[in-house]
């Protein structure tokens, strides 16, 4: 057994986070081991409510503190934006990992690839988390943390425009890599068929993202 992975022995946050390390950059070799892991949905699970808290708490308390979204959300939240989401993130990342592990299962099915729908939402779940904290809560959450009450009201972003939209753009691309490698080795599809699911499946679930999110 690969020692990297071998994560029976661990404690389940461990585990977790052994996993999300190693789907992050070297995802066919990490889904492998993955699949053959009894623990494979409880991974998923702690990584869905890990990125739902960490994302949720520092939404409520940049809320707290004053913050406002930069875009008005499609669908207007009463009350404060950012302490409505503070307490619904987690469910809403729930509603994204379900809606696309449950395309890739079902489009899978389409063109008779292998994979259970547990396998999908774990993998949905562990190629999504690190490449988000590392592009995109890690400048986030300091802003909604730390800057001034009067800088957040104002809206006064503390990144350069051209940095902002980059690292947003990586983020997504990092995902995307990373999730269309799982996605083939899961359903035992090559790479350009594992490509197009992947996007397929990816559209909808982003859209249902982008109807919340600022």
């Amino acid at each position: 057994m690969d020692r990297e992975l071998a994560t029976a022995h661990l404690p389940l946050f461990k585990g977790t986070l052994r996993f999300v390390l190693a789907v992050a950059f070297t995802p066919r070799r990490a889904t492998e081991r993955l699949l053959g892991d009894p623990r494979r949905l409880a991974y998923g699970t702690s990584a869905w409510l890990f990125i739902g808290i960490v994302y949720g708490l520092a939404a409520l308390i940049g809320g707290l503190r004053g913050a406002a979204p930069v875009v008005d959300p499609w669908i207007p939240m009463p009350g404060d934006y950012y302490v409505g989401m503070g307490l619904i993130t987690p469910v809403l990342y729930l509603l994204y990992f379900t809606l696309l592990a449950g395309l890739l299962q079902l489009l899978g099915r389409v063109v008779k690839a292998a994979g259970t729908y547990e396998d999908c939402f774990s993998i949905a779940t562990l190629t999504f988390t690190l490449p988000v904290l590392v592009t995109m809560w890690i400048f986030e959450a300091p802003a909604l943390l730390f800057m001034s009450a009067q800088r957040l009201q104002a809206q006064d972003w503390y990144l350069p425009a051209w940095f902002d939209t980059a690292r947003q753009i990586i983020g997504v691309a990092w995902v995307f890599v990373v999730l269309v490698q799982a996605v083939a080795t899961l359903q035992r599809v090559t790479i350009r068929k594992a490509a197009l699911l992947s996007l397929l499946a990816s559209v909808p679930a982003w859209a249902t993202m982008l109807v919340f999110l600022r």
